[in-house]
């Protein structure tokens, strides 16, 4: 036996007659590592412990939220073997073993490993990727390799499994995942920089997106089976609701033409089940017991549905993702003690380097160097900081030194959020996410000054689990520690 069955968003179950494995199980209708808000999966549904099983193992592929949920791993049986990406942070291994997970093995980029008698796992690393470059990709085959699951995860892919593929020369695969995980995440922009409008990002804009950032897919054999997974979600902190089947039915549209008709491109569904009959992978007409109903995620989705997906990012206000729309005197000066810890990293980051490095100056004398502006939002009025490089370091001034809508040659690059969202980053209350994606405004670098990046991005490398072991930490511990209080409330929890 050799079955695969689809969990939602992206977590699935790979079995045979003597070992089951999880890839990043998200148990609940939900995740997310923070207390404010939860994500809910899209199409609805939850897991049901009780009919599952024994599990043997789980697969973790990184740190994003959306694969490593602290309350769904609470769910599992502490004698379950953890396989963890190599390139996860300290933080993940740390939690796991105090959550009391004994058995945590790392495994990293090239490694193989035998899961039981009758199938084996290969991780491979992905091609350069600015947010991605943390995942391995599973590679599980069974008795042969069109008995087998390739899952990307997030990326494109790996160079790596495309030259394990020649020189095996595998001229047929078995089931293979995309990972349709752009259509989540357009974000409100600084209104200097241009995006498609709305209604375009629904439309064909979208799937040739997810198109673009999987290059490699048309350099794989044919397989039996492409599935897209990773079909959205509805965030609890987001403006507008879930977006669901239009791209994926375009995308699908898009893949088919690879195909040939050799391959079937099958949008999943939790609860599918893929099975290796007759030497090859087919979709069976079977429901996994696994996947069940969740009324309370159906209720999120009907609220959802009730909003306007058509809403103008550009001209869009957003609210801060702790709730919190003040703070007090005491908290700025917290909050300013960690903006100067911020300044040293970001003089060791390419933008701090580049900054320094740039006159803005018209006459070229006196040297003038570049600064970044960042706003932040603060009750009724806001908190301007300037970051000098040559300084190391974040000044405060009164009043924005120019329009917001304007584009300065002083800036090259502005950032903007709410105080006590970045606080709440800073004191391990929020991660990196909840703020980077729908709840903060940037403006690009000026066209041929800088590289093709924003503060955005910065703080995605400098706040991304695996850079900052530390803050993450303690959030993890935070998330672990309210499911053991809510443990206590309630009696006692479910395991597999």
């Amino acid at each position: 036996m050799f079955r695969v069955t689809f969990l939602g968003h992206q977590g699935w179950s790979v079995e045979t007659d003597d070992f089951h494995l999880l890839i990043d199980p998200i148990v609940t209708p939900y995740f997310r590592n923070i207390d404010f808000a939860r994500s809910w999966v899209y199409p609805p549904r939850a897991i049901d412990l009780q009919g599952s099983g024994s599990v043997n193992a789980i697969y973790l592929s990184h740190d994003h939220e959306d694969h490593f949920h602290i309350e769904s791993l609470h769910h599992f049986d502490r004698s379950t073997v953890i396989y963890l990406c190599g390139n996860m942070s300290g933080a993940a291994e740390r939690i796991l073993r105090e959550m009391g997970f004994a058995a945590v093995q790392r495994l990293f980029a090239m490694q193989s490993i035998a899961l039981g008698k009758q199938m084996t796992m290969t991780l491979y690393p992905p091609p350069p990727s600015p947010t991605e470059h943390w995942v391995l990709q599973p590679y599980i085959e069974g008795a042969h390799p069109r008995e087998s699951l390739y899952n990307p995860v997030d990326c494109g892919i790996s160079p790596q499994f495309l030259s394990m593929l020649r020189k095996r020369k595998i001229r047929r695969m078995g089931l293979t995942c995309l990972a349709n995980n752009t259509q989540h995440l357009p974000t409100p922009y600084h209104p200097t920089r241009l995006l498609p409008d709305r209604r375009s990002a629904f439309s064909n804009f979208m799937p040739a997106s997810v198109l673009n950032c999987h290059f490699g897919f048309n350099e794989l054999p044919l397989m039996d089976i492409l599935t897209i997974v990773g079909r959205g979600f509805m965030d609890e902190l987001n403006p507008f609701g879930v977006y669901k089947e239009q791209s994926q039915q375009q995308l699908a549209a898009i893949l088919q033409q690879y195909s040939y008709g050799e391959s079937l491109i099958h949008g999943a569904e939790p609860g599918d089940v893929f099975e290796s009959r007759g030497g090859k992978m087919i979709l069976t007409d079977t429901r996994s017991p696994l996947v069940v109903g969740s009324p309370e995620a159906d209720a999120k989705m009907a609220e959802a549905e009730q909003k306007d997906l058509d809403f103008d990012p550009l001209s869009y206000e957003y609210t801060p993702a702790t709730g919190q729309l003040q703070i007090s005197d005491s908290e700025i000066e917290t909050l300013e003690l960690h903006l100067a810890k911020l300044a040293l990293k970001i003089a060791c980051h390419r933008m701090g380097m580049e900054l320094i490095s740039t006159n803005l100056s018209a006459q070229a004398r006196p040297f003038q160097e570049a600064r970044l502006l960042l706003v932040l939002k603060n009750g009724q009025s806001s908190l301007y900081y300037e970051y000098w490089p040559s300084f190391t370091e974040f000044r405060r001034v009164p009043a924005a030194p120019a329009h917001l809508l304007e584009l300065p040659g002083l800036y090259p690059h502005g950032y903007e959020c709410w105080a006590a969202d970045l606080l709440a980053l800073f004191e391990s209350d929020l991660s990196i996410y909840q703020i980077i994606a729908f709840k903060n405004r940037v403006w690009s670098p000026q066209n041929g000054m800088h590289g093709n990046y924003n503060f955005m991005n910065v703080l995605n490398d400098l706040f991304a689990p695996e850079c900052a072991p530390d803050i993450t930490y303690r959030l993890y511990r935070k998330a672990y520690d309210r499911c053991s209080q809510n443990n206590r409330n309630s009696g006692g929890r479910n395991q597999i």
